[in-house]
């Protein structure tokens, strides 16, 4: 098999595209249609009858496998939503209640009062 571009001078055959399926059969020299980002693979008659079925039979078998996770992400996306929702009002919420406990709170602390002395005593004369 040949991988060409889109808009590539190519000889006589048949050329495929795997991104949509469609089959240029090509009876001379010609340019492919589209642009660079299109592929095509050069394949005969008798390896298109071959690759068809294999791709329908992949088709067939994971077609269940994405329907269930489809399914399954219906169900998950708006579950694991609720609760993070829920985990954001929790944070917030505590984050409230402690900010106005802290601002409430005061431990008397003075870092510059020192009170290595003693207290002053009154002294009484006799």
């Amino acid at each position: 098999m040949l991988v060409n571009k889109g808009g590539q001078k190519v000889g006589k055959g048949t050329y495929w595209n795997p991104s949509d399926g469609h089959r240029v059969d090509m009876l001379g020299e010609g340019i492919l249609l589209g642009g660079d980002g299109t592929t095509y693979l050069r394949m005969p008659a008798g390896g298109m009858l071959v690759v068809a079925p294999v791709v329908g039979l992949l088709y067939v078998v994971f077609l269940p496998v994405f329907g269930l996770m489809a399914v399954v992400g219906m169900w998950l996306v708006p579950i694991f939503g609720v609760i993070s929702g829920m985990a954001l009002a929790g944070i917030k919420l505590c984050n409230g209640i402690f900010s106005t406990a802290g601002k409430s709170v005061s431990f008397g602390w003075t870092p510059a009062a020192s009170y290595l002395v003693g207290r002053k005593r009154n002294m009484k004369k006799s």
